[in-house]
């Protein structure tokens, strides 16, 4: 048996209240950058709205803000999963020819 050097072993009760604990800053981070954020369990959702006319300013302020988490998941042990990352628009049908043109692309920079 191995010494567990970080955390509690896997089935503890104390597992899921430390793990509350421990990403408690992640949803500061989001609010910070003026986004919403939805978890459940270990998945967590950034989401934010504008004006049609505001898509360019919404992809930065989504881009810096995974940035900022990139850097909160590094600092703290975690890794951002890059294969799960997606950035997704919803619009009704008659918006969609508002929305930029080229691919939104969010990189949460782990290589």
């Amino acid at each position: 048996m191995s010494d567990t050097k970080f955390g509690v072993p896997q089935g503890s009760v104390l597992e899921p209240i430390l793990f509350i604990l421990y990403i408690a800053d992640l949803i500061r981070i989001v609010e910070r950058s003026g986004l919403g954020v939805h978890q459940y369990a270990d998945d967590t959702q950034i989401h934010g709205s504008c004006r049609p006319n505001s898509s360019a300013s919404l992809c930065h302020d989504i881009d810096a803000c995974v940035e900022s988490v990139t850097r909160w998941t590094g600092s703290n042990r975690l890794q951002l999963n890059a294969a799960k990352t997606e950035f997704i628009w919803c619009v009704p049908p008659r918006r969609r020819h508002q929305l930029p043109t080229g691919p939104t692309v969010v990189d949460p920079g782990v290589d």
